[in-house]
């Protein structure tokens, strides 16, 4: 718990480099002597204090800042529940009462990876309530990066770009033909299509991602089993991901960072992404909220 010392040729900064040094050493070594996995700490006041003054002090207000050092100590943290637990509420509730003055982009990040995907056995029904309806708020109303453009067969073979659907927004759908959870979800994904969203303006992008099974079981689920002709399909086979890795290329599944299916990303007009890795569920409460707020 104990301060950065700072070396004697920083102690006192003469200059405006001297002190941006200055800044940056403690930043550097703030935790020196701490170990993010050992949930021991979240008992002292003082390791309270010295979360608190890290975040609202010594480090820049830049939100990738921020989110780095985040998933730096949560990267340690998972090795303890209390830690984990302890670390969670100060930074999501924190964000929430505006303790700390972040952007919306932390919370958003915080929702997404540490909150929206997981299951903690402290985390009260209720505050998961509120942290997720603050979450879908949030990203309703954020537009970020473009979306990486896809390019891949489609059932009549030919390739067919993401970027030429024409949509208010799209929906990203990640599967995996042989998948059983994605064969229960995806016909509730179109059933919403049908009767809510198509006449709304918002088109479906669906990628088959072949594992252990063949285009075949593809088509077959696609144009027998269900009739989910009316999205735009296309089909990801091992064939085509071998020709991106020969090509230094990450495979689409890597690009998006998609880790476990199905896996739904929703973009706006512009192909922005407005929200990343969803569950079905957490899909259908963001689009309806943005759906009533644009009423």
């Amino acid at each position: 718990m104990r301060e950065v010392k700072l070396p004697a040729a920083l102690a006192a900064p003469k200059t405006a480099a001297d002190s941006a040094a200055a800044r940056q050493f403690i930043s550097d070594h703030y935790w020196d002597g701490v170990n993010f996995w050992d949930g021991s700490l979240t008992y002292s006041p003082s390791f309270e204090d010295k979360i608190d003054k890290y975040f609202m002090e010594v480090l820049p207000r830049n939100e990738d800042t921020i989110i780095k050092k985040i998933d730096w100590m949560m990267s340690y943290a998972v090795a303890s529940d209390r830690m984990t637990e302890f670390l969670l509420r100060r930074l999501v509730f924190g964000s929430m009462n505006h303790s700390y003055i972040w952007g919306n982009e932390v919370f958003i990040h915080l929702f997404e990876k540490y909150v929206a995907p997981k299951t903690y056995t402290w985390l009260l029904e209720e505050e998961r309530r509120v942290i997720s309806e603050r979450g879908y708020v949030l990203m309703g109303k954020t537009v970020g990066s473009p979306a990486p453009d896809i390019n891949l067969p489609s059932l009549d073979g030919k390739n067919t770009s993401l970027y030429s659907v024409n949509a208010n927004y799209t929906i990203l759908s990640f599967w995996d033909p042989l998948c059983s959870h994605c064969r229960l979800i995806l016909p509730r994904l179109d059933s919403l299509y049908s009767k809510e969203w198509k006449a709304t303006g918002i088109k479906v992008f669906s990628i088959g991602n072949e594992t252990d099974g063949t285009k075949d079981d593809w088509v077959k689920y696609i144009t027998v089993e269900h009739n989910l002709q009316d999205w735009t399909n296309v089909y990801a086979s091992l064939a085509d991901n071998k020709k991106r890795y020969d090509a230094g290329l990450k495979d689409y599944v890597q690009l998006y960072e998609v880790l476990y299916y199905p896996s739904f990303f929703l973009l706006d007009k512009n192909k922005k992404f407005i929200a990343k890795r969803l569950k079905f569920e957490q899909m259908v409460d963001l689009l309806g909220l943005i759906l009533k707020q644009n009423r």
